[in-house]
C-alpha cells in the first residue's frame, strides 16, 4: 500500500506537486487544497499563472483515490494586485484562458491545459510586490501568494541600459567591432535584484546539400550551469564539445558557422529555494514535500527575467581555431582564409579548397 501511495503521489508531481502522509488511517478525512505556479516575467505583456486543486490530508493513497479528482476549479476568480509598499498601484483579473495544446502523453493526456492570465495590458514593473489572489467560493479555498518583481535588463536601477555585455576576460571592454558584438570567452550582465542566474548560448550554422543545393538554418545550444556571479566565462572548448555532441558527420552537406545568441535568465530566490528543495528532494528520496510560498495552498508564486543579444558573431580567432581542428574539419565546417575565400578542410588536411564553396555560401 505504501509502495502505491508513493507511486501515485510521484505521478500526479506531472501537473502539480501534492503532499502524501505515511498514515494509513482508513476513516481520516482529507482536505482539498488550491495549487498554485506563476512565474511574473517584467519582458513579458501577458502573465500566466497556473491555478488547480489537490488534496492534502490523513488518508492513504487508495482512499483518497475515491475522492472527485478533477484538477481544475470552477468559476474561478483571481486577481493580480501590483503593490508599493502598501499601496495598491493596479489590480487586474485573471482570465481563464483553454487554448493550450491538449498534453501528448501522460495520465492527463485527455484534458486540455487551462491556466490564467492578465488581459495584455496590465504591466509588472520591476522593484514592485506582485501578489495573485484566488477568492473564496463554495469548494475554493482562499490562496495568496506574493513576489517582488525583479528587474528586467532596462530597469536597473543606477545601471547603464542592457544587460549583457559580450567581454573579454583579459579586459573589461565590450568587443564591439563595426557595431557587431563578437563574443570571446565571457557573458557578463549587470546587477539586478535577482539571486541565481541561467546563462546560456545558442549557435547558429547554415547547412547546403551539395546535390540539390537545398539550404538549412540549424542551431545548437551550448549547456551552461547555474551561477551566483554576474559573469560567466566560456571556454573554446566548451563550444567544440557542444558542436560535435549535436552535429553528426554528413559527406554531402557544406556547413557555415553563423552568428549566436547569446542571454540570461535570472531568478529571485524564491524560485531558487523551491528548486534547490525539490532536487535534494530527488536526490535524497524524501519524497514530494515541497517548498511553497503559497498561504493556504502548496506551489510556487516568484519572479525571474531574462535578456538576450542576438546577432553575436565568434571572434576570427576563436572561429580559425575552432573550424581548423580535425575533429570539426570532419564535419564539413567551412572556414574563410586570409585571402577572402571560403575552404573546406579534411581530416588531417586543412585548407584544402573546393571550388563551389564560395558561391555556395
Amino acid at each position: 500500500m505504501q509502495k502505491l501511495k508513493n507511486t501515485l503521489c510521484g505521478g500526479l508531481m506531472a501537473l502539480f506537486v501534492f503532499s502524501c502522509t505515511n498514515s494509513l488511517e482508513p476513516n481520516a478525512p482529507y482536505k482539498e487544497m488550491g495549487v498554485i505556479y506563476g512565474l511574473i516575467d517584467p519582458t513579458l505583456d501577458t502573465q500566466w499563472v497556473r491555478i488547480g486543486r489537490g488534496y492534502l490530508g490523513q488518508s492513504s493513497a487508495y482512499l483518497s483515490a475515491r475522492n472527485a479528482d478533477s484538477i481544475y476549479y470552477a468559476n474561478l476568480t483571481a486577481y493580480l494586485y501590483l503593490l508599493d509598499g502598501r499601496d495598491t498601484l493596479s489590480r487586474c483579473r485573471l482570465l481563464e484562458d483553454k487554448t493550450s495544446k491538449t498534453l501528448s502523453d501522460g495520465i492527463f493526456n485527455a484534458d486540455d491545459f487551462r491556466v490564467y492570465r492578465t488581459d495584455g495590458l496590465w504591466k509588472a514593473l520591476p522593484g514592485k510586490t506582485c501578489v495573485v489572489e484566488v477568492l473564496p467560493a463554495a469548494n475554493i479555498p482562499h490562496l495568496r501568494a506574493e513576489t517582488r518583481i525583479i528587474h528586467a535588463e532596462d530597469e536597473l536601477p543606477g545601471g547603464s541600459p542592457g544587460l549583457i555585455d559580450i567581454t573579454d576576460p583579459v579586459g573589461d571592454n565590450p568587443l564591439i567591432v563595426g557595431g557587431l558584438p563578437y563574443f570571446k570567452s565571457m557573458i557578463a550582465w549587470e546587477r539586478s535584484s535577482a539571486f541565481t542566474f541561467q546563462p546560456y548560448i545558442r549557435q547558429h550554422y547554415k547547412e547546403i546539400d551539395t546535390v540539390t543545393l537545398e539550404e538549412k538554418h540549424k542551431s545548437f545550444p551550448l549547456s551552461l550551469p547555474l551561477v551566483k556571479k554576474h559573469s560567466k566565462v566560456v571556454r573554446l572548448a566548451e563550444l567544440k564539445k557542444a558542436l560535435l555532441d549535436h552535429i553528426a558527420i554528413n559527406h554531402r552537406v557544406v556547413r557555415f558557422l553563423e552568428e549566436m545568441e547569446v542571454g540570461v535568465t535570472a531568478i529571485d530566490g524564491t524560485l531558487d529555494t523551491y528548486m534547490k528543495f525539490i532536487e535534494k528532494n530527488q536526490e535524497n528520496d524524501f519524497g514530494i514535500r515541497a517548498y511553497t510560498n503559497v498561504e493556504n495552498g502548496v506551489g510556487i508564486f516568484a519572479s525571474r527575467t531574462k535578456a538576450s543579444l542576438y546577432p553575436v558573431f565568434l571572434n576570427s580567432e576563436d572561429k580559425a581555431l575552432l573550424l581548423s581542428s580535425n575533429e570539426i574539419c570532419a564535419l564539413n565546417f567551412a572556414r574563410p582564409k586570409a585571402d577572402g575565400d571560403t575552404v573546406l578542410c579534411t581530416p588531417g588536411v586543412n585548407g584544402v579548397g573546393v571550388e563551389q564553396l564560395f558561391s555556395l555560401k
